[in-house]
C-alpha cells in the first residue's frame, strides 16, 4: 500500500507517485474497480468494517493528506486513519500527531472489534497528541486505541518502556475477541539487561542487546484497562429478562453499563447491587465496576 516511483498501473488506472499511499478494489473476477491514493503517506493496513465500508491506517509526514472527508495537516510524522465505502467514496478521517520533533507517531495495524468499531495499533516516541491529550512515551512505545464505528476515539492504552528499551516491532500483531478484549504481540530490543516495558500494572524485562517477545491484552471495551482486579463479584440471573443483582460490591461502588456499540446506558438502580434492565433492548451489555481501588469487568445478556 505504498509506492515510490514515476507511476503505477492498476488495470485501467494509472497512479502518479511521489511517495504515495494507495487503496484499490478488486472484484471477484480479478478486475480493478477503483483506485484511491494520497501523496506523502504510507498505509500499513486495511480492515473491512462490515456493511459498506473499509478503514485504512498508516502514517504521513507531508504537510497535507487528503484522506477521508477532511484534509489532515502534519508538520512532523503522524498517524492517520480513514474510511471509504465500497465504491471508494471517502468517509471519516482521524489523525494523532507527534507533538514536536523528534517525536514520531505512526499507525501500524487495525482489527475490527465485536461492536463494529476498530482497534488500532500505533507506535511512536516522545510526546504524542490524541485529540489534544498528550501521551508521553519513554523509549519507543506502542499505543492501542479503540474507535467507534464513526471514527470517534474512545480510549488509548499505552505500552511504554525504559529509555533503554529502544525498539518495538512496527509489524506486531493485533487481534480482538468477542468480549471486546484486544491482544497485541510484537518484539522489542532491550539496550540494557534492566530495560523493561509496561502496560498498566504489568511489565516485562528484556535481555541485553537481544530481541524479546511481548504479548499483551486489554480487558475493557470502553476504557482499555488492564486485567480486572476486583475479586469475587457475580452477576445473576444471567441471562436475564429484567432485574439483575451484582454481588460482592460495596454501597459506594460505581457501576457503568455499555451496549454493544460502546455507548453508556443507564438502567434503573433499585438498591445496592440491584438493577432493573426492563427498559433495555435484548442483547449483551458490558458492566464496568469501580469499587475503591479495585476494578472489575463483567457482562450480562438481556433475553426475553
Amino acid at each position: 500500500m505504498f509506492v515510490d516511483c514515476d507511476s503505477l498501473e492498476f488495470g485501467p488506472f494509472t497512479m502518479p507517485s511521489t511517495s504515495s499511499f494507495f487503496l484499490t478494489k478488486v472484484d471477484g473476477a480479478g478486475d480493478f474497480v477503483w483506485l484511491r491514493h494520497a501523496f506523502g503517506a504510507m498505509a500499513t493496513d486495511v480492515e473491512y468494517l462490515g456493511g459498506n465500508a473499509v478503514a485504512v491506517i498508516g502514517n504521513f509526514s507531508d504537510s497535507t493528506n487528503a484522506v477521508g472527508t477532511s484534509t489532515l495537516l502534519s508538520q512532523t510524522t503522524d498517524m492517520f486513519m480513514g474510511s471509504f465505502d465500497l465504491d471508494g467514496v471517502p468517509g471519516w478521517s482521524y489523525r494523532s500527531e507527534a507533538a514536536n520533533d523528534p517525536a514520531l507517531c505512526g499507525g501500524r495495524t487495525l482489527d475490527r472489534s465485536p461492536d463494529g468499531g476498530l482497534f488500532a495499533l500505533s507506535s511512536g516516541s516522545g510526546s504524542i497528541l490524541f485529540d489534544g491529550t498528550t501521551v508521553n512515551t519513554t523509549g519507543h512505545g506502542v499505543q492501542v486505541s479503540k474507535f467507534a464505528v464513526d471514527g470517534t476515539r474512545q480510549w488509548t492504552a499505552v505500552m511504554e518502556g525504559h529509555p533503554d528499551t529502544n525498539w518495538f516491532s512496527h509489524y506486531g500483531g493485533l487481534a480482538s475477541d468477542q468480549e471486546g478484549r484486544a491482544y497485541v504481540a510484537g518484539c522489542f530490543n532491550a539496550g540494557t539487561s534492566s530495560a523493561w516495558l509496561t502496560l498498566g500494572t504489568y511489565s516485562v524485562t528484556g535481555t541485553l542487546n537481544g530481541f524479546s517477545l511481548y504479548v499483551a491484552r486489554t480487558n475493557d471495551i470502553t476504557e482499555g484497562l488492564p486485567e480486572a482486579a476486583l475479586p469475587d463479584f457475580s452477576i445473576y440471573p444471567n441471562p436475564t429478562s429484567g432485574i439483575i443483582r451484582v454481588e460482592g460490591i460495596t454501597a459506594n461502588a460505581q457501576v457503568t453499563f455499555t451496549d454493544a456499540r460502546g455507548r453508556v446506558v443507564v438502567p434503573s438502580r433499585i438498591a445496592k447491587g440491584l438493577f432493573d434492565m426492563n427498559g433495555m433492548d435484548d442483547g449483551m451489555y458490558m458492566i464496568r465496576i469501580r469499587d475503591g481501588a479495585h476494578d472489575g469487568i463483567g457482562r450480562v445478556v438481556v433475553m426475553r
